[in-house]
């Protein structure tokens, strides 16, 4: 006789089930009955966009219409797939990937170590100000048994995820460096005026967008230099006007001084003015050359940009837009370069220290005889 009955199972994943699908009972010749049975045995693998969804589940389904000047639009984000085979690392693939805020990216990745679920996607999303991010840990011995890890925190920082396992044959490992870049600094190649974006966002300065009136003002600027070796030096590279129109950003070009050639030539430079009312908007990236151990260069939006208020005054602002640090015969030289910037016109001073200190012994003796 023949009877059929139904076989259901209702589990999470990562699990595993047994799930009978067949019996019959067998008499053998010695009168003994047995009971004979097929099963299949279900593995459930959860998927690194299911470990996402279940650890953030609220993600993309509610959306925020505050807007204000925390939240950004993008994050940058640096990844690098290493392979460890037996102690030994290997860098598989490295890329960024510019994440968008109020998006979910899957970033597609080949696991070495096993071959589960491949492709394997590292999923992330961007609120504007936080990151939140998900991978599952799969072995190869035991995939039913695998643990999600999670990201969930602000920029800048690192996270280093693993995501395969194999220690079956060799101890074999997929690792994820995960660079969340610093939102102060710039990403693109266009430092200085994606530094202007970041140091005054759109809405911090309501009144630029709606300016009252047209209005126009004259911002004097001095380039100069300061350069130590021996001794300290200060040079004037030059100093002129630029007219500003309030509501109208003003992009006005400047170079400095190279120092070496194995430092990359960024000239030329590019300073934004913003005139809001009484208060002008001034900012460009801050680069750094260093070569005392081995060439580096780096860019930062941090401390280069000031808010110059209009009143009738001499009070004169200077940002640093560039130094330099490096070797040079034996003798460690540094080399800054400042804008500064004044309501009326006027120059720094142009003379070094050593020599005002000399001028003035020389007057001193000239005075005695």
């Amino acid at each position: 006789d023949e009877k059929w009955t139904c076989k259901t199972f209702n589990t999470t994943a990562p699990g595993k089930e047994r799930v009978r699908f067949s019996s019959f009972l067998v008499r053998e010749d010695g009168g003994n009955i047995t009971l004979e049975q097929e099963k299949l045995e279900i593995e459930i693998i959860q998927s690194d966009v299911s470990c996402f969804e279940e650890n953030f589940p609220d993600v993309g389904r509610t959306r925020s219409e505050d807007e204000n000047c925390e939240k950004r639009n993008f994050q940058a984000v640096d990844i690098k797939h290493i392979v460890n085979n037996d102690g030994v690392e290997t860098t598989v693939t490295e890329m960024r990937e510019m994440l968008v805020k109020g998006e979910t990216k899957l970033v597609e990745f080949t696991s070495q170590a096993t071959d589960i679920m491949n492709p394997r996607y590292l999923v992330l999303f961007f609120d504007g100000v936080t990151v939140r991010a998900a991978i599952n840990e799969i072995s190869q011995k035991y995939p039913t048994s695998s643990s999600c890890s999670i990201f969930n925190n602000t920029a800048p920082n690192t996270w280093w995820v693993l995501f395969g396992t194999n220690y079956v044959d060799d101890y074999n490992r997929d690792i994820l460096q995960v660079d969340f870049l610093d939102p102060l600094n710039p990403w693109g190649d266009e430092e200085d005026l994606e530094c202007f974006e970041i140091q005054f966002p759109d809405c911090g300065n309501q009144a630029v967008a709606t300016p009252s009136k047209e209005r126009n003002a004259t911002i004097y600027i001095t380039h100069y230099y300061e350069h130590y070796d021996w001794t300290r030096t200060t040079v004037e590279v030059e100093q002129f006007a630029v007219v500003v129109v309030e509501g109208l950003t003003k992009i006005v070009q400047v170079e400095y001084q190279t120092q070496s050639p194995i430092f990359e030539n960024e000239n030329p430079r590019n300073l934004s003015l913003l005139l809001a009312g009484s208060q002008l908007y001034v900012g460009l990236g801050q680069l750094s050359d260093h070569n005392t151990t081995v060439p580096s260069s780096e860019w930062s939006c941090g401390n280069s940009s000031a808010v110059i208020t209009k009143p009738e005054s001499e009070e004169t602002v200077k940002l640093m837009f560039y130094r330099a640090q490096y070797r040079d015969q034996g003798t460690t030289v540094q080399h800054r370069e400042f804008l500064s910037f004044s309501w009326n016109t006027g120059s720094v001073c142009t003379m070094s220290g050593y020599w005002l200190h000399i001028m003035v012994l020389a007057l001193y003796y000239a005075y005695q005889f």
